[in-house]
């Protein structure tokens, strides 16, 4: 009887200590620096559910859903297309909280590294 009150206590402790590093990571997903794996199943939305918070939140259209390791953690990128501009959304696969939206049109990361060349040229 001593064993299973034992064993019911360590399940139970084993089981706070999981809930508290979700918690502490704000719901988001640590799968390591292993860019190999994609973790599908370990992703608490969809893709369908990324792309529907990139859309709402660009008021664009999407045009791809990839899951990547992001940093260590599992995002959704979604490339989002409006009438101006392309976008990169990044979305936190396992709260769905939108991390970063980063200009993905290949105009202006050209002109960026042409200014930083520039730079560097002058000093």
């Amino acid at each position: 009887m001593k064993r299973i009150a034992l064993w019911a206590l360590v399940g139970a402790l084993a089981l706070v200590v999981s809930v508290a590093g979700v918690l502490a990571n704000n719901g988001r997903i640590f799968i390591g620096e292993d860019e190999e794996s994609t973790h599908t199943a370990d992703a608490a939305i969809t893709s369908e559910e990324a792309k529907s918070i990139a859309e709402n939140y660009t008021n664009g259209t999407a045009i791809s859903v990839e899951l990547e390791n992001e940093n260590g953690y599992l995002v959704y990128g979604v490339i989002i297309e409006d009438q101006t501009a392309k976008y990169d959304v990044k979305i936190d696969a396992g709260s769905g909280s939108v991390l970063k939206v980063e200009n993905d049109d290949d105009t202006s990361e050209t002109d960026e590294t042409e200014k930083d060349e520039k730079e560097n040229t002058e000093k």
